[in-house]
């Protein structure tokens, strides 16, 4: 009762009206809600997850390292990434499992809260030090068509749909910096249909 209590007295300063004619347990749970929302009884519980070992592939159940994107940058120059890559570039070699003979779309997140949730990450989330960033012009290309100067989709290169949100987002980006081309289509016009010219 007191978390009711509680819940009621903050819909009151907020200036929301109690919902009364619900059931006991809807009003516990918005009182709950209400007291996470004005931030009285919450703590802030850090991801439950095991720290993976230097030099350790990532699993599910791993906690996720935050890597900043100067590191990325570093990383795309190193011998490390030469070595587990060479030439190609970082989706070629990832498969997925899936029944039928079309593709479907990918997952929405191989990460939730902090920890690796899939046992097969995307070519992004499996390696820690391939950050999406607008500065990292070399990880961006990977996945932009040579042909039309659009983004690969999905189903091609295998990202889950969070990390190919930031990369569109990161191509804009770097194309609006000046660091990748913008491919602008060539057209042709007839000016004697903006111009007043008779022809001769």
């Amino acid at each position: 009762m007191n978390a009711l209590r509680r819940g009621f007295a903050t819909f009151r300063t907020i200036g929301v009206r109690p919902l009364l004619s619900a059931s006991p347990k809807a009003r516990v749970g918005v009182a709950l809600l209400c007291e996470n929302a004005a931030g009285t009884d919450s703590e802030t519980t850090e991801p439950k997850g095991r720290v993976p070992k230097e030099g350790e592939v990532l699993r599910k159940g791993d906690l996720y390292p935050d890597i900043g994107y100067q590191t990325s940058l570093q990383y795309m120059d190193s011998e490390a990434y030469r070595t587990a890559y060479g030439d190609d570039v970082v989706w070629r070699h990832y498969r997925r499992n899936f029944k039928g003979h079309y593709k479907p779309e990918t997952r929405k997140t191989c990460i939730r809260g902090g920890v690796v949730s899939a046992g097969n990450p995307c070519p992004i989330c499996r390696d820690e030090y391939l950050v999406i960033h607008y500065t990292n012009v070399k990880l961006l290309n990977q996945f932009i068509s040579p042909y039309t100067g659009e983004i690969l989709p999905s189903k091609i290169t295998g990202i889950c749909q969070k990390q190919l949100k930031g990369l569109r987002v990161a191509v804009q980006m770097a194309q609006d910096h000046g660091l990748i081309e913008t491919a602008v289509p060539f057209k042709k016009y007839n000016y004697a249909d903006y111009l007043d010219i008779k022809p001769s």
